[in-house]
Protein backbone atom coordinates (compact mmCIF):
# COMPACT_ATOMS: atom_id res chain seq x y z
CA UNK A 1 0.00 0.00 0.00
CA UNK A 2 1.16 3.52 -0.76
CA UNK A 3 0.03 4.45 2.73
CA UNK A 4 2.83 2.25 4.12
CA UNK A 5 5.35 4.22 2.05
CA UNK A 6 3.97 7.55 3.26
CA UNK A 7 4.23 6.40 6.88
CA UNK A 8 7.89 5.50 6.37
CA UNK A 9 8.69 8.91 4.85
CA UNK A 10 6.85 10.96 7.52
CA UNK A 11 6.71 8.66 10.57
CA UNK A 12 5.78 11.56 12.86
CA UNK A 13 2.63 12.29 10.83
CA UNK A 14 -0.72 10.81 11.86
CA UNK A 15 -0.75 8.79 8.62
CA UNK A 16 1.57 6.36 10.45
CA UNK A 17 -1.34 5.33 12.71
CA UNK A 18 -4.07 5.42 10.07
CA UNK A 19 -5.82 2.06 9.63
CA UNK A 20 -3.38 0.50 12.09
CA UNK A 21 -4.26 1.54 15.64
CA UNK A 22 -7.60 0.52 17.10
CA UNK A 23 -10.17 2.95 18.43
CA UNK A 24 -11.36 0.55 21.12
CA UNK A 25 -8.45 -1.53 22.42
CA UNK A 26 -10.89 -3.88 24.11
CA UNK A 27 -12.32 -5.00 20.78
CA UNK A 28 -10.84 -6.52 17.64
CA UNK A 29 -10.65 -5.11 14.13
CA UNK A 30 -13.70 -5.88 12.03
CA UNK A 31 -13.81 -6.54 8.30
CA UNK A 32 -17.04 -5.35 6.69
CA UNK A 33 -18.41 -5.88 3.18
CA UNK A 34 -20.98 -3.82 1.27
CA UNK A 35 -22.90 -5.81 -1.33
CA UNK A 36 -24.21 -2.63 -2.94
CA UNK A 37 -20.73 -1.26 -3.67
CA UNK A 38 -18.89 -4.56 -3.80
CA UNK A 39 -16.24 -3.13 -1.47
CA UNK A 40 -14.97 -3.95 2.00
CA UNK A 41 -13.45 -1.86 4.77
CA UNK A 42 -12.07 -2.12 8.30
CA UNK A 43 -13.91 -1.17 11.46
CA UNK A 44 -12.61 -0.04 14.87
CA UNK A 45 -9.44 1.48 13.39
CA UNK A 46 -8.19 5.06 13.49
CA UNK A 47 -8.29 7.17 10.34
CA UNK A 48 -6.05 10.19 9.90
CA UNK A 49 -8.35 12.06 7.49
CA UNK A 50 -5.37 13.69 5.75
CA UNK A 51 -6.09 14.48 2.10
CA UNK A 52 -2.44 15.43 1.58
CA UNK A 53 -0.41 12.66 3.22
CA UNK A 54 -2.71 9.62 3.15
CA UNK A 55 -3.73 8.07 -0.20
CA UNK A 56 -6.48 6.03 1.46
CA UNK A 57 -8.20 8.89 3.31
CA UNK A 58 -7.62 11.22 0.37
CA UNK A 59 -9.50 8.93 -2.00
CA UNK A 60 -12.44 8.57 0.39
CA UNK A 61 -12.67 12.24 1.36
CA UNK A 62 -12.19 13.46 -2.21
CA UNK A 63 -14.97 11.22 -3.45
CA UNK A 64 -17.37 12.74 -0.95
CA UNK A 65 -16.20 16.26 -1.84
CA UNK A 66 -16.73 15.49 -5.52
CA UNK A 67 -20.30 14.39 -4.80
CA UNK A 68 -20.92 17.64 -2.93
CA UNK A 69 -19.54 19.69 -5.81
CA UNK A 70 -21.65 17.79 -8.29
CA UNK A 71 -24.72 18.48 -6.15
CA UNK A 72 -23.86 22.18 -5.86
CA UNK A 73 -23.35 22.57 -9.60
CA UNK A 74 -26.58 20.70 -10.32
CA UNK A 75 -28.64 22.86 -7.96
CA UNK A 76 -27.15 26.07 -9.31
CA UNK A 77 -27.56 25.23 -13.00
CA UNK A 78 -31.11 23.99 -12.34
CA UNK A 79 -31.96 27.64 -11.67
CA UNK A 80 -30.80 28.52 -15.17
CA UNK A 81 -27.50 30.01 -14.02
CA UNK A 82 -23.92 29.36 -15.13
CA UNK A 83 -20.80 27.89 -13.55
CA UNK A 84 -17.33 28.81 -14.81
CA UNK A 85 -14.05 27.03 -14.12
CA UNK A 86 -11.11 29.35 -13.44
CA UNK A 87 -7.55 28.02 -13.21
CA UNK A 88 -4.81 30.21 -11.73
CA UNK A 89 -1.08 29.60 -11.56
CA UNK A 90 2.23 31.46 -11.92
CA UNK A 91 5.76 31.02 -13.29
CA UNK A 92 7.52 28.39 -11.20
CA UNK A 93 11.18 27.39 -11.17
CA UNK A 94 13.26 24.38 -10.24
CA UNK A 95 14.82 26.08 -7.20
CA UNK A 96 11.52 27.20 -5.66
CA UNK A 97 10.79 26.14 -2.08
CA UNK A 98 7.22 24.86 -1.94
CA UNK A 99 6.24 26.37 1.41
CA UNK A 100 7.47 29.79 0.29
CA UNK A 101 5.79 29.94 -3.13
CA UNK A 102 2.59 28.39 -1.78
CA UNK A 103 2.31 31.07 0.92
CA UNK A 104 2.86 33.86 -1.62
CA UNK A 105 0.48 32.22 -4.10
CA UNK A 106 -2.32 32.14 -1.51
CA UNK A 107 -1.53 35.71 -0.50
CA UNK A 108 -1.90 36.85 -4.11
CA UNK A 109 -5.35 35.26 -4.26
CA UNK A 110 -6.45 36.96 -1.03
CA UNK A 111 -5.25 40.31 -2.31
CA UNK A 112 -7.06 39.76 -5.59
CA UNK A 113 -10.40 38.86 -4.01
CA UNK A 114 -10.26 41.97 -1.81
CA UNK A 115 -9.25 44.31 -4.65
CA UNK A 116 -11.75 46.84 -5.93
CA UNK A 117 -11.17 45.81 -9.57
CA UNK A 118 -12.03 42.17 -8.86
CA UNK A 119 -15.19 43.08 -6.96
CA UNK A 120 -16.26 45.26 -9.87
CA UNK A 121 -15.61 42.35 -12.26
CA UNK A 122 -17.76 40.06 -10.12
CA UNK A 123 -20.65 42.49 -10.30
CA UNK A 124 -20.25 42.87 -14.06
CA UNK A 125 -20.40 39.13 -14.72
CA UNK A 126 -22.86 38.28 -11.95
CA UNK A 127 -20.41 36.11 -10.01
CA UNK A 128 -21.92 35.52 -6.57
CA UNK A 129 -19.96 32.62 -5.05
CA UNK A 130 -16.83 30.55 -5.56
CA UNK A 131 -15.32 27.23 -4.52
CA UNK A 132 -11.53 27.04 -4.57
CA UNK A 133 -9.42 23.87 -4.64
CA UNK A 134 -5.64 23.71 -4.22
CA UNK A 135 -3.48 21.26 -6.14
CA UNK A 136 0.23 20.75 -6.79
CA UNK A 137 2.51 18.74 -9.07
CA UNK A 138 6.28 18.64 -9.50
CA UNK A 139 8.52 18.36 -12.54
CA UNK A 140 12.28 18.02 -12.86
CA UNK A 141 12.37 20.96 -15.24
CA UNK A 142 10.23 23.54 -13.43
CA UNK A 143 9.97 22.26 -9.88
CA UNK A 144 6.79 22.68 -7.84
CA UNK A 145 3.63 23.75 -9.64
CA UNK A 146 0.88 24.88 -7.22
CA UNK A 147 -2.36 25.96 -8.87
CA UNK A 148 -5.95 26.78 -8.01
CA UNK A 149 -9.08 25.41 -9.63
CA UNK A 150 -11.93 27.79 -8.81
CA UNK A 151 -15.61 27.31 -9.56
CA UNK A 152 -17.34 30.62 -10.16
CA UNK A 153 -21.10 30.55 -9.59
CA UNK A 154 -22.60 33.31 -11.77
CA UNK A 155 -26.18 34.54 -11.84
CA UNK A 156 -26.07 34.71 -15.61
CA UNK A 157 -27.67 32.75 -18.41
CA UNK A 158 -25.44 30.23 -20.17
CA UNK A 159 -24.07 31.38 -23.55
CA UNK A 160 -26.30 30.59 -26.49
CA UNK A 161 -23.75 28.86 -28.71
CA UNK A 162 -20.05 28.05 -29.29
CA UNK A 163 -19.24 31.55 -30.55
CA UNK A 164 -20.81 33.26 -27.56
CA UNK A 165 -19.04 30.79 -25.26
CA UNK A 166 -15.64 31.66 -26.73
CA UNK A 167 -16.35 35.38 -26.55
CA UNK A 168 -17.43 35.15 -22.91
CA UNK A 169 -14.38 33.08 -21.93
CA UNK A 170 -12.06 35.49 -23.77
CA UNK A 171 -13.48 38.62 -22.17
CA UNK A 172 -13.44 37.12 -18.70
CA UNK A 173 -9.90 35.82 -19.10
CA UNK A 174 -8.55 39.18 -20.28
CA UNK A 175 -10.13 40.97 -17.33
CA UNK A 176 -8.90 38.42 -14.80
CA UNK A 177 -5.41 38.20 -16.30
CA UNK A 178 -4.70 41.89 -15.81
CA UNK A 179 -5.73 41.81 -12.16
CA UNK A 180 -3.94 38.51 -11.45
CA UNK A 181 -0.68 39.78 -12.96
CA UNK A 182 -0.88 42.86 -10.75
CA UNK A 183 -1.36 40.78 -7.59
CA UNK A 184 1.45 38.37 -8.48
CA UNK A 185 3.79 41.34 -8.88
CA UNK A 186 2.83 42.53 -5.40
CA UNK A 187 3.88 39.24 -3.77
CA UNK A 188 7.05 38.73 -5.83
CA UNK A 189 5.81 36.07 -8.25
CA UNK A 190 6.01 36.18 -12.04
CA UNK A 191 3.15 35.72 -14.46
CA UNK A 192 3.03 33.54 -17.58
CA UNK A 193 0.64 33.64 -20.51
CA UNK A 194 -1.08 30.46 -19.27
CA UNK A 195 -1.47 31.76 -15.72
CA UNK A 196 -5.22 32.30 -16.19
CA UNK A 197 -7.62 29.92 -17.89
CA UNK A 198 -11.42 30.25 -17.98
CA UNK A 199 -13.93 27.66 -19.18
CA UNK A 200 -17.68 27.27 -19.14
CA UNK A 201 -17.48 23.81 -17.63
CA UNK A 202 -20.85 22.10 -17.41
CA UNK A 203 -20.70 20.43 -20.79
CA UNK A 204 -18.74 17.37 -21.77
CA UNK A 205 -15.19 18.69 -21.28
CA UNK A 206 -13.33 16.30 -23.55
CA UNK A 207 -9.85 17.66 -22.90
CA UNK A 208 -10.15 16.95 -19.18
CA UNK A 209 -11.17 13.39 -19.96
CA UNK A 210 -8.10 12.99 -22.15
CA UNK A 211 -5.68 14.37 -19.55
CA UNK A 212 -7.20 13.12 -16.35
CA UNK A 213 -9.58 10.45 -17.61
CA UNK A 214 -9.06 7.73 -15.01
CA UNK A 215 -12.68 7.78 -13.95
CA UNK A 216 -15.25 5.38 -15.48
CA UNK A 217 -16.54 6.67 -18.79
CA UNK A 218 -20.17 6.53 -17.71
CA UNK A 219 -20.49 10.32 -17.79
CA UNK A 220 -18.50 13.38 -18.93
CA UNK A 221 -15.66 14.59 -16.72
CA UNK A 222 -17.09 17.59 -14.91
CA UNK A 223 -15.57 20.39 -12.86
CA UNK A 224 -16.30 18.55 -9.64
CA UNK A 225 -13.82 15.88 -10.77
CA UNK A 226 -11.20 18.44 -11.75
CA UNK A 227 -11.38 20.04 -8.31
CA UNK A 228 -11.21 16.97 -6.11
CA UNK A 229 -9.84 13.97 -7.96
CA UNK A 230 -6.21 15.06 -7.68
CA UNK A 231 -5.17 11.63 -6.37
CA UNK A 232 -6.38 9.96 -9.59
CA UNK A 233 -4.71 12.39 -11.96
CA UNK A 234 -1.33 12.20 -13.64
CA UNK A 235 0.93 15.19 -14.00
CA UNK A 236 0.55 17.05 -17.28
CA UNK A 237 4.16 16.45 -18.31
CA UNK A 238 5.90 13.13 -18.68
CA UNK A 239 8.62 14.65 -16.48
CA UNK A 240 6.14 15.66 -13.78
CA UNK A 241 4.66 13.83 -10.83
CA UNK A 242 1.74 14.08 -8.47
CA UNK A 243 2.36 13.34 -4.77
CA UNK A 244 1.01 9.82 -5.14
CA UNK A 245 3.33 9.18 -8.08
CA UNK A 246 6.18 10.24 -5.81
CA UNK A 247 5.10 7.51 -3.39
CA UNK A 248 5.07 4.95 -6.19
CA UNK A 249 8.61 5.96 -7.09
CA UNK A 250 9.72 5.53 -3.47
CA UNK A 251 7.93 2.18 -3.37
CA UNK A 252 9.99 1.01 -6.35
CA UNK A 253 13.35 2.66 -5.59
CA UNK A 254 13.44 2.87 -1.79
CA UNK A 255 13.62 5.66 0.77
CA UNK A 256 16.86 6.96 -0.75
CA UNK A 257 14.91 8.10 -3.82
CA UNK A 258 14.72 11.91 -4.29
CA UNK A 259 10.94 11.50 -4.34
CA UNK A 260 11.02 10.76 -0.60
CA UNK A 261 12.49 14.19 0.13
CA UNK A 262 10.00 15.83 -2.22
CA UNK A 263 7.05 14.09 -0.59
CA UNK A 264 8.20 15.18 2.88
CA UNK A 265 8.54 18.77 1.67
CA UNK A 266 5.05 18.58 0.17
CA UNK A 267 3.44 17.20 3.35
CA UNK A 268 5.10 19.83 5.53
CA UNK A 269 4.10 22.68 3.18
CA UNK A 270 0.44 21.60 3.01
CA UNK A 271 -0.02 21.02 6.74
CA UNK A 272 -3.21 22.82 7.77
CA UNK A 273 -4.21 23.73 4.20
CA UNK A 274 -7.83 23.03 3.24
CA UNK A 275 -8.44 21.06 0.07
CA UNK A 276 -11.65 22.96 -0.71
CA UNK A 277 -12.82 26.40 0.35
CA UNK A 278 -16.48 27.37 -0.16
CA UNK A 279 -17.61 30.99 -0.22
CA UNK A 280 -19.58 31.87 2.93
CA UNK A 281 -23.31 31.50 2.34
CA UNK A 282 -23.07 29.25 -0.71
CA UNK A 283 -24.22 26.08 1.04
CA UNK A 284 -27.09 27.92 2.67
CA UNK A 285 -28.12 29.49 -0.65
CA UNK A 286 -28.21 26.03 -2.25
CA UNK A 287 -30.00 24.38 0.68
CA UNK A 288 -27.09 22.01 1.39
CA UNK A 289 -26.08 20.59 4.76
CA UNK A 290 -23.18 22.21 6.66
CA UNK A 291 -19.70 21.15 5.65
CA UNK A 292 -18.10 18.21 7.47
CA UNK A 293 -14.42 18.02 8.34
CA UNK A 294 -12.07 15.74 6.44
CA UNK A 295 -11.64 13.60 9.55
CA UNK A 296 -15.40 13.10 9.87
CA UNK A 297 -15.75 12.11 6.21
CA UNK A 298 -12.84 9.68 6.44
CA UNK A 299 -14.37 8.02 9.52
CA UNK A 300 -17.79 7.51 7.92
CA UNK A 301 -18.86 3.91 7.44
CA UNK A 302 -21.66 2.63 5.27
CA UNK A 303 -24.67 1.45 7.21
CA UNK A 304 -25.45 -1.32 4.71
CA UNK A 305 -22.03 -2.98 5.20
CA UNK A 306 -22.23 -6.37 6.91
CA UNK A 307 -19.56 -7.81 9.24
CA UNK A 308 -17.46 -10.60 7.77
CA UNK A 309 -14.93 -11.47 10.48
CA UNK A 310 -13.48 -9.92 13.61
CA UNK A 311 -9.67 -10.06 13.82
CA UNK A 312 -8.12 -10.76 17.21
CA UNK A 313 -5.08 -8.83 18.44
CA UNK A 314 -2.45 -11.29 17.19
CA UNK A 315 -4.23 -11.67 13.83
CA UNK A 316 -4.39 -7.92 13.20
CA UNK A 317 -0.76 -7.55 14.27
CA UNK A 318 0.25 -10.27 11.81
CA UNK A 319 -1.66 -8.58 8.98
CA UNK A 320 -0.01 -5.22 9.72
CA UNK A 321 3.50 -6.63 10.11
CA UNK A 322 3.14 -8.56 6.85
CA UNK A 323 1.83 -5.37 5.17
CA UNK A 324 -1.15 -7.29 3.81
CA UNK A 325 -3.96 -4.93 4.87
CA UNK A 326 -4.78 -4.00 1.30
CA UNK A 327 -4.59 -7.58 0.08
CA UNK A 328 -6.97 -8.71 2.81
CA UNK A 329 -9.61 -6.25 1.64
CA UNK A 330 -9.00 -7.28 -1.95
CA UNK A 331 -9.54 -10.94 -1.05
CA UNK A 332 -12.76 -9.99 0.73
CA UNK A 333 -13.95 -8.06 -2.35
CA UNK A 334 -13.16 -10.91 -4.72
CA UNK A 335 -14.83 -13.43 -2.41
CA UNK A 336 -17.85 -11.11 -2.06
CA UNK A 337 -17.63 -11.22 1.70
CA UNK A 338 -17.28 -14.99 2.01
CA UNK A 339 -16.28 -15.73 5.60
CA UNK A 340 -14.37 -18.94 4.83
CA UNK A 341 -12.19 -17.36 2.12
CA UNK A 342 -11.31 -14.38 4.28
CA UNK A 343 -10.63 -16.55 7.34
CA UNK A 344 -8.37 -18.87 5.33
CA UNK A 345 -6.35 -15.88 4.06
CA UNK A 346 -5.91 -14.50 7.58
CA UNK A 347 -4.80 -17.90 8.90
CA UNK A 348 -2.25 -18.12 6.10
CA UNK A 349 -0.80 -14.73 7.06
CA UNK A 350 -0.62 -15.69 10.74
CA UNK A 351 1.15 -18.97 9.92
CA UNK A 352 3.71 -17.17 7.75
CA UNK A 353 4.45 -14.61 10.45
CA UNK A 354 4.81 -17.29 13.13
CA UNK A 355 7.29 -19.17 10.95
CA UNK A 356 9.26 -15.98 10.23
CA UNK A 357 9.38 -15.14 13.94
CA UNK A 358 10.74 -18.60 14.75
CA UNK A 359 13.47 -18.24 12.13
CA UNK A 360 14.45 -14.84 13.53
CA UNK A 361 14.62 -16.21 17.08
CA UNK A 362 16.86 -19.09 15.99
CA UNK A 363 19.16 -16.77 14.07
CA UNK A 364 19.43 -14.37 17.01
CA UNK A 365 20.33 -17.10 19.52
CA UNK A 366 22.89 -18.54 17.08
CA UNK A 367 24.59 -15.15 16.70
CA UNK A 368 24.61 -14.60 20.45
CA UNK A 369 26.32 -17.97 20.94
CA UNK A 370 29.14 -16.97 18.58
CA UNK A 371 30.35 -14.21 20.89
CA UNK A 372 29.61 -15.88 24.18
CA UNK A 373 33.32 -16.40 24.97
CA UNK A 374 34.58 -12.77 25.06
CA UNK A 375 31.83 -11.61 27.40
CA UNK A 376 33.47 -9.87 30.35
CA UNK A 377 30.43 -8.45 32.12
CA UNK A 378 27.16 -10.22 32.91
CA UNK A 379 23.89 -9.30 31.22
CA UNK A 380 21.16 -8.00 33.47
CA UNK A 381 17.51 -7.16 32.78
CA UNK A 382 16.96 -3.43 32.52
CA UNK A 383 14.75 -1.75 35.16
CA UNK A 384 11.22 -0.82 34.16
CA UNK A 385 12.00 2.92 34.00
CA UNK A 386 14.89 2.27 31.60
CA UNK A 387 12.70 0.11 29.38
CA UNK A 388 10.14 2.92 29.20
CA UNK A 389 12.90 5.43 28.41
CA UNK A 390 14.05 3.23 25.54
CA UNK A 391 10.63 3.01 23.95
CA UNK A 392 9.99 6.75 24.44
CA UNK A 393 13.26 7.61 22.71
CA UNK A 394 12.66 5.08 19.96
CA UNK A 395 9.38 6.76 18.98
CA UNK A 396 10.94 10.21 18.54
CA UNK A 397 11.98 11.51 15.10
CA UNK A 398 15.57 12.40 14.31
CA UNK A 399 16.86 15.68 15.86
CA UNK A 400 17.21 17.29 12.43
CA UNK A 401 13.55 16.68 11.67
CA UNK A 402 14.30 13.96 9.13
CA UNK A 403 13.21 10.32 9.20
CA UNK A 404 14.40 8.27 12.18
CA UNK A 405 17.56 6.36 11.16
CA UNK A 406 17.39 2.57 11.30
CA UNK A 407 18.73 0.99 14.46
CA UNK A 408 19.38 2.41 17.93
CA UNK A 409 21.65 5.34 18.76
CA UNK A 410 24.48 5.44 21.32
CA UNK A 411 23.26 5.30 24.88
CA UNK A 412 19.98 3.58 24.06
CA UNK A 413 18.77 0.36 25.56
CA UNK A 414 18.10 -2.29 22.97
CA UNK A 415 15.87 -5.40 23.04
CA UNK A 416 17.59 -8.78 22.93
CA UNK A 417 15.31 -11.73 23.41
CA UNK A 418 13.13 -10.97 26.42
CA UNK A 419 15.48 -8.50 28.14
CA UNK A 420 17.14 -5.16 27.46
CA UNK A 421 20.89 -4.58 27.50
CA UNK A 422 22.94 -1.44 27.03
CA UNK A 423 24.26 -0.50 23.61
CA UNK A 424 27.86 -1.72 23.32
CA UNK A 425 27.19 -5.13 24.73
CA UNK A 426 28.83 -7.89 22.69
CA UNK A 427 25.47 -9.62 22.57
CA UNK A 428 23.95 -6.61 20.84
CA UNK A 429 26.91 -6.31 18.49
CA UNK A 430 26.45 -9.95 17.55
CA UNK A 431 22.77 -9.43 16.99
CA UNK A 432 23.33 -6.74 14.34
CA UNK A 433 26.76 -7.35 12.84
CA UNK A 434 27.17 -10.00 10.11
CA UNK A 435 30.99 -10.10 10.38
CA UNK A 436 31.37 -12.40 13.37
CA UNK A 437 35.17 -12.76 13.16
CA UNK A 438 35.68 -9.02 13.20
CA UNK A 439 33.01 -8.77 15.85
CA UNK A 440 35.00 -10.90 18.32
CA UNK A 441 37.98 -8.60 17.91
CA UNK A 442 35.85 -5.51 18.44
CA UNK A 443 34.23 -6.99 21.54
CA UNK A 444 37.66 -7.81 22.98
CA UNK A 445 38.86 -4.24 22.35
CA UNK A 446 35.78 -2.74 23.99
CA UNK A 447 35.42 -5.04 27.00
CA UNK A 448 38.67 -6.98 27.21
CA UNK A 449 38.95 -10.74 26.84
CA UNK A 450 37.06 -12.95 29.20
CA UNK A 451 38.57 -13.31 32.65
CA UNK A 452 40.40 -9.93 32.72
Amino acid sequence: MLQEVAAQIVPEHRVSTCLRCRLDTGDGVGVYYSEELGKSHYGNVMRCGSVWACPVCSAKVSERRREELNEAIGRWTARGYSVYLLTLTFRHRRQDVLSDVLARFKLAWRKMTSARAYKSLRREYGIRYAIRATEVTWSARNGWHPHFHILLFAEALPPGGPLETLQLESRLRVALFAEWRHQLDRVGLDVVSAAVKVQVTRGAVADYVAKFGREPQRRPWGPEDELTKAQSKSARSAKGATPWEMLRDVQQNGLDSPSARLFREYVEAFAGVRQLYWSPGLRRALGMVPEQTDEALAAEEREDALPVINLQDFEWMAVCVARRRGQLLQVCNEARGDVHAVRAFVEEIVAQQQHAAAVRRDAMHWRIALVDEPLSRPLRPAPAEEREAFWSSYRQPAPDGGPRPPGPRPGWLVPVGFQLVRLGSPVFLAWLHPDFAGLRQRANRLFGPAGT
